[in-house]
């Protein structure tokens, strides 16, 4: 997954930077006030986490929402290098994906039935 956001600097350095660099924008903005806004429940959930369970059961808990969290930031910016060479390095806007991809909403992982 590590080449999606790779490729996605490369291609936002070697083509029109204003207008590539505003699309990427659009994707991760929302994602990033998304994950931003959910912060208090995952520390809550973490705090019940590791009180009724301990620190190993904390560890999977946020080794469980990062994991999520990167697999949507990562199918994202796999549709966003399509995006990026039909639009920019292909000049095909016309055969691009009619839109930006987005980042599904983070979700708190439950680990407290386990």
């Amino acid at each position: 997954m590590p080449w999606n956001f790779r490729l996605v600097s490369s291609l936002v350095n070697h083509v029109r930077y204003q207008d590539a660099v505003r699309d990427i924008q659009r994707v991760y903005r929302p994602a990033e006030t998304a994950f931003f806004r959910i912060q208090p429940q995952v520390d809550r959930a973490a705090v019940e986490v590791v009180r009724k369970k301990g620190a190993d059961a904390l560890e999977r808990f946020l080794n469980a929402y990062a994991e999520h969290c990167l697999r949507q930031v990562g199918y994202a910016y796999r549709e966003l290098v399509d995006y990026l060479m039909f639009r920019y390095v292909l000049n095909h806007s016309e055969v691009a994906p009619p839109k930006l991809p987005t980042i599904s909403a983070p979700v708190v992982p439950t680990m407290l039935e386990n």
